[in-house]
């Protein structure tokens, strides 16, 4: 092997292990959806109002992490929270529609809790 074919070979492979770091921090690094997002703490109940027609009003407990995902010109902003359950979780499938072009987002309202 020539010292011209020598130095292409060892150029292409530190190119190639370059790319692997750079993916792999990438993969490591951006591995949660919520990654880069501000998070808060709320610190005070929040009312849940439930979805449209149902009458109920649920509570998200003082001490939940919030990440903020996007705030609005009408002035509200959208979060994002995790629950852990254990065991299956009574359910029905959404079925994705067309006009929502694979992506669907469906928020509850959060309000203060009322004063006595």
């Amino acid at each position: 092997m020539n010292t011209t074919t020598r130095r292409i070979a060892i150029c292409f492979s530190l190119l190639v292990c370059a790319n692997v770091a750079a993916w792999l921090y990438f993969v490591i690094a951006h591995d949660s959806p919520t990654h880069g997002m501000a998070m808060i703490r709320t610190t005070q109940p929040l009312t849940i109002v439930g979805p449209d027609g149902d009458e109920s009003r649920y509570v998200l407990p003082p001490g939940t992490t919030l990440y903020e995902n996007k705030h609005f010109p009408e002035g509200f902003t959208r979060y994002v929270v995790y629950f852990n359950h254990k065991g299956v979780v009574a359910h029905e499938q959404v079925v994705m529609e067309a006009e929502h072009d694979g992506s669907y987002i469906d928020p509850l309202w959060l309000e203060d809790v009322a004063g006595d």
